[in-house]
C-alpha cells in the first residue's frame, strides 16, 4: 500500500499545508544558531561603541531582504494590505522595548548570563497568558513556571554582590519584552498573516533606529 500523502489542510481550508517534520526540526535548530550568531555580533559591536540602536538599525534593514523576498516568492505584496494599524503598533512597540533591552543586557553582561536569564522568556509567557489572554493556566502549571525561575537562577549562578545590577534588570526586562511580544502575536495573527506582521515590525524597527542617528552613530 503506498504511503500516505504528508499533506494536511490548513483549519480555513483554503490550502493544503505540507508536513516535514525533518525539515522543521532542521530549521529551527539553525534558527537558534543564527539567534546565539547574533547576540555574539551585537556583543562584538557595542564592545567597539557602537550604539544599541544603530545596531537594531542595521539588524532590521538587512532583514528587509529576506522577508521581501519571501513575500515575493509566496503571498504577494498584496499581503501588506492591514486593517488593524493599531495592533502592529502595539505589536512592534512590544517587541522593540524587548530587543532594545535585550541588545542592551547583551551589550553589559557576559553572554552566557544573558542567554540564561533569556530562558525565563517563556515562563513570564505563562503569567501574561493567564493575565491578557485569560487562558487557564493550572497549579501544575504554575509549579513548573516556579521551578523553571529556579532553574534559571541556578544557570545564573548569581553573586550576591553583583546580581541586581543594571544589566540583569535589562535581560529580565528583554525576557518580559519578549513574552510580551509573543502574546501580541498571537492575538494579532488571529486575523493578520505572518508575513504581514514580521514586515510591519521589521518597518518598525528600522524607522526606531534610523530615528537615533541625530544622537549619534559610529562609522561601522
Amino acid at each position: 500500500m503506498a504511503a500516505p500523502d504528508p499533506i494536511l489542510a490548513d483549519p480555513a481550508g483554503v490550502r493544503p499545508v505540507p508536513q516535514n517534520p525533518a525539515l522543521g526540526i532542521l530549521l529551527r535548530v539553525l534558527a537558534m544558531a543564527l539567534m546565539a550568531l547574533l547576540a555574539a555580533i551585537v556583543k562584538f559591536c557595542a564592545e567597539r561603541g557602537v550604539p544599541v540602536l544603530e545596531i537594531i538599525f542595521f539588524r532590521n534593514a538587512f532583514a528587509f531582504i529576506p522577508v521581501l523576498l519571501y513575500i515575493w516568492k509566496t503571498t504577494g505584496f498584496g499581503v501588506l494590505r492591514t486593517r488593524r494599524p493599531g495592533a502592529h503598533l502595539v505589536r512592534s512597540g512590544v517587541g522593540l522595548t524587548g530587543m532594545v533591552c535585550g541588545f542592551t543586557a547583551v551589550s553589559l553582561l557576559p553572554l552566557t548570563q544573558s542567554t540564561a536569564i533569556s530562558f525565563s522568556a517563556p515562563l513570564f509567557m505563562v503569567a501574561l497568558s493567564a493575565l491578557i489572554l485569560k487562558e487557564p493556566v493550572g497549579v501544575h502549571r504554575w509549579m513548573a513556571v516556579a521551578v523553571g525561575f529556579i532553574g534559571v537562577l541556578i544557570m545564573v549562578h548569581p553573586d550576591p554582590r553583583q546580581f541586581v545590577g543594571i544589566g540583569v534588570l535589562f535581560a529580565i526586562a528583554a525576557a518580559v519584552g519578549s513574552a510580551g511580544a509573543m502574546i501580541a502575536i498571537r492575538e494579532i495573527s488571529r486575523t493578520e498573516p505572518g508575513p504581514t506582521i514580521v514586515f510591519y515590525f521589521t518597518l518598525a524597527g528600522a524607522v526606531l533606529g534610523l530615528a537615533s542617528l541625530p544622537f549619534g552613530w559610529v562609522l561601522p
